[in-house]
C-alpha cells in the first residue's frame, strides 16, 4: 500500500543533487531525461476551470456502465468467501489473510457498500505533501513531479469516473489523488516495456492492488489486467471501481463456481482469492508482468511462498516474464534479505540496473529487459508534446469530492489536496 511505499521519504532535493546520491536499495534509481518543467501557460488557463486537456475525453465512462445491476455486496462477499473457502485447508485460510493490517488495526472489513468509499484514497502519511512540491524527485519510489498533458488528461478522466462511481455507490462523490496519481508509476514502466516490445497488448496480474487504479489505466490501452487481494474491505472496492472503469470488458470471478474458465475476452478480471491458491497446481493464467507492491514484506510467509510459485508459473512462457515491484511494503513478515534471498530461491533472476526492484522467470531475458531502461522510466506521451505539469495541477479537484482522509490530513498536518476552486 501507498503507506507502505512512502515510509522513508525524504524532504525534496534538486534533481542533480539527487542524481549524484547514494541509493536507497539495490537496483532503485530513477533517470528523468525529462526533468524542467515546460508549462503551456495559454493550455493551463484554458483548463484552468477543472476541464481536462482534450486527449481526456471518454477514456473511462462518466455514467453507470450496469445501471440495473448494483454489484456485488458485503453480504454476497461474505457467502461467497464461505463457500468458496469450505474446501481449503486450514494452512491456506491461514496464509491468506491481511495479517499486518490485522496487527496494526487496519479495519479490513465492511458491512454496506456505501463504506468502500473509505478505502478510494490514501493520502494520510505526513510526507505526502512533499510529492506536490515543484521540483520533487524521489528515487526510491521512481518519483518525479512532472507529468506530460497525456499523463494529466488520463488522471483526469480516471478520477472524474471515480467520482460518478462513488456518488453513485455511495451517496458522495469521491476524487482519488495520492494514490491515482501513483498508480502511472507502474503504468509507465508497462508502457515503456510494451513500447519496446512492438506495442502489442500485455497480459498484467497484479497481487494485492488496494486501490487498484493500475487496472484501468492499463485497460485503457488494451492491456489484460488481471488481480486478486485477501482483504475483503479492498475486494468489494476493487469489484465496484473496475466493473464501472471497464464497463462491459469487466468479469468478476467471484461467486464463479469451482473451476469456471476465466474469460479470456475480457481486459479486466478480478479474482477471489480462495481461488489463487489452486494455481499452485496448474496456473490457468500465463503473464508477461505480475506486480506485487508494497505487500511482499507484510504478507504472511506461505502466502509470499505461493505468490512466488505462482507469479514464477504464470512468468515462465512469456518472452518477457517480469516480476516487479517499487516498494516491499512494511517489512513486518520479513526483512529485505530475507524476501530477496526467497525470491531467488524461488527461480528468479534479479535484473540489475532497474530504477525499480524486477525479476524475470528466465534468465536470459534479464539483460534486454535491463536495456529497456537504460534511459530511465520515461512518461506516457504518446501526443508527443513538450509541455510538463506539476501535481498541483494535474492532480486538481473540486473541494465538494475530497478524499474521506483529508478531514484528517488538515488536522494532523495542515494539508490539503490541489483544488480546482
Amino acid at each position: 500500500m501507498l503507506r507502505r511505499l512512502l515510509a522513508g521519504l525524504a524532504g525534496p532535493r534538486s534533481a542533480t543533487a539527487d542524481a549524484n546520491a547514494t541509493m536507497p536499495s539495490p537496483g532503485v534509481t530513477l533517470s528523468q531525461p525529462r526533468q524542467d518543467l515546460h508549462i503551456d501557460e495559454a493550455l493551463l488557463a484554458r483548463y484552468a476551470k477543472g476541464a481536462p486537456p482534450p486527449q481526456a475525453a471518454q477514456l473511462f465512462p462518466l455514467d453507470d456502465p450496469w445501471p440495473d445491476d448494483p454489484g456485488l455486496s458485503p453480504a454476497a462477499y461474505d457467502r461467497f468467501e464461505v463457500d468458496g473457502g469450505r474446501y481449503l485447508p486450514i494452512q491456506f485460510i491461514r496464509a491468506f489473510r491481511p495479517l499486518t493490517f490485522e496487527q496494526t488495526g487496519f479495519p479490513t472489513r465492511i458491512s454496506d457498500t456505501a463504506e468502500i468509499l473509505r478505502y478510494s484514497d490514501w493520502n494520510v502519511e505526513g510526507s505526502i505533501p512533499r510529492l506536490f512540491e515543484r521540483g520533487a524527485t524521489y528515487r526510491h519510489i521512481c518519483y518525479v513531479n512532472a507529468f506530460t498533458s497525456d499523463e494529466w488528461a488520463i488522471m483526469a478522466a480516471l478520477t472524474r469516473s471515480v467520482a460518478r462511481l462513488t456518488a453513485k455507490r455511495c451517496g458522495r462523490a469521491v476524487r482519488p489523488v495520492t494514490t491515482a496519481m501513483m498508480a502511472l508509476t507502474p503504468f509507465r514502466i508497462i508502457q515503456q516495456v510494451a513500447a519496446a516490445s512492438g506495442g502489442g497488448p500485455m497480459t498484467v496480474f497484479e497481487v494485492g492492488p488496494g486501490m487498484a487504479y493500475l487496472g484501468p489505466l492499463l485497460a485503457s490501452k488494451g492491456h489484460r489486467y488481471r488481480c486478486f487481494d485477501v482483504t475483503q474491505a479492498f475486494c468489494l472496492w476493487q469489484h465496484h471501481m473496475l466493473r464501472w472503469t471497464a464497463g462491459h470488458h469487466f468479469a468478476e470471478m467471484t461467486g464463479q463456481p469451482p473451476g469456471e474458465p476465466i474469460p479470456d475476452d475480457k481486459l479486466v478480471v478480478n479474482l477471489p482469492w480462495w481461488t489463487y491458491p489452486r494455481f499452485l497446481e496448474q496456473s490457468p493464467i500465463r503473464a508477461d508482468f505480475v506486480y506485487s507492491n508494497a505487500n511482499l514484506g507484510e504478507m504472511t510467509a506461505d502466502a509470499r511462498r505461493c505468490v512466488l510459485e505462482v507469479s514464477l508459473a504464470m512468468l515462465r512462457d512469456s518472452p518477457l516474464g517480469l516480476f516487479f515491484y517499487i516498494g516491499p511494503g512494511q517489512l513486518a513478515q520479513c526483512t529485505q534479505d530475507q524476501l530477496n534471498a526467497e525470491i531467488q530461491t524461488r527461480g528468479f533472476n534479479r535484473v540489475e540496473g532497474l530504477p525499480f526492484t524486477g525479476w524475470v522467470a528466465r534468465k536470459d531475458h534479464a539483460q534486454r529487459i535491463a536495456a529497456m531502461f537504460s534511459g530511465g522510466i520515461r512518461h506516457y506521451d504518446p501526443s508527443h508534446r513538450p509541455e510538463l505539469y506539476p501535481a498541483d495541477v494535474v492532480m486538481r479537484i473540486p473541494r465538494n469530492e475530497a478524499p474521506l482522509d483529508i478531514a484528517y490530513t488538515r488536522w494532523a498536518f495542515g494539508w490539503d489536496p490541489p483544488y480546482l476552486d
